[in-house]
């Protein structure tokens, strides 16, 4: 067989591409390079700032420690992204960062705006170092004059002001069946307890077996020592069945309560 005759078969055997490719495929694959590039050129043009730009910041919740100044003061370095590009994990960061601010909630609102739900920190009691306690036990250190007046005071280590704004709310509900309640409450690095009464009296409850000498005090409030509220300066209840008596000025004449002391 001649040479030209075998190329021309090898010719004839090769693939020929119009016959491999279905037109419709060719089609359907240039038509998704076109859906490609135009989703391409859509994202680009919603994350242009100019296309649809954040107009307003609208505030949501109860504020009263809050300013809604503030809020937007801290929103305003990510405002300029955009409303589809605006990093709204970044603005929720930004804005629990203000003082009292326990927790934001940001959303977006159609066409230009962001909605922003703020959740304060509730005041419980005055840090006697600086700052105030929470509710929920957290130690802050907002502008000092933001302070609501009125606060009891608390006073011990930081590590403590977790506990100390859990005891404050037991203690409160046991005192208040006596119609006291709580102006200040201290603990040291041993948790050691002393509390300040709402009529003055400060009140040592030592570190062990605080709720039983507490209620050692109440079984003995109304009847011994309600009637001097006026010239009781402290009581230890650091006793093993009894309590002492510091008194303001020169002490009445009593039966007395006498105990072995037990130091906690």
């Amino acid at each position: 067989m001649s040479q030209a005759k075998r190329h021309d078969r090898r010719r004839d055997a090769a693939p020929r591409w119009h016959e491999v490719l279905d037109p419709r495929l060719l089609g359907a694959f240039a038509g998704g390079l076109v859906l490609v590039a135009l989703a391409a050129t859509a994202l680009s043009w919603l994350q242009d700032p100019a296309t649809l730009p954040l107009e307003a910041v609208e505030l949501e919740g109860r504020l009263e420690r809050v300013h809604g100044d503030a809020v937007r003061r801290a929103v305003a370095p990510h405002a300029d992204s955009g409303f589809f590009a605006v990093d709204v994990a970044a603005v929720r960061k930004a804005v629990e960062a203000l003082p009292w601010v326990a927790e934001a909630r940001v959303r977006r609102i159609w066409p230009d705006r962001l909605g922003i739900e703020v959740t304060e920190h509730r005041p419980l009691a005055r840090w006697d170092a600086g700052g105030v306690v929470s509710r929920e036990g957290v130690l802050l250190r907002p502008a000092p004059e933001s302070l609501p007046e009125g606060l009891p005071t608390f006073r011990g280590p930081e590590a403590l002001a977790g506990d100390m704004a859990r005891r404050f709310r037991e203690l409160g509900r046991t005192l208040e069946g006596a119609g006291l309640s709580l102006q200040g409450l201290a603990a040291d690095r041993r948790r050691a307890w002393r509390l300040e009464l709402n009529n003055g009296i400060e009140v040592v409850l030592g570190r062990d077996a605080w709720r039983d000498r507490l209620q050692r005090f109440l079984a003995s409030w109304p009847e011994t020592l309600q009637p001097m509220a006026d010239r009781i300066k402290a009581v230890d209840l650091r006793y093993t069945n009894g309590f002492a008596v510091r008194w303001e000025g020169e002490p009445p004449s009593l039966g007395g309560h006498a105990g072995r002391r037990e130091r906690a």
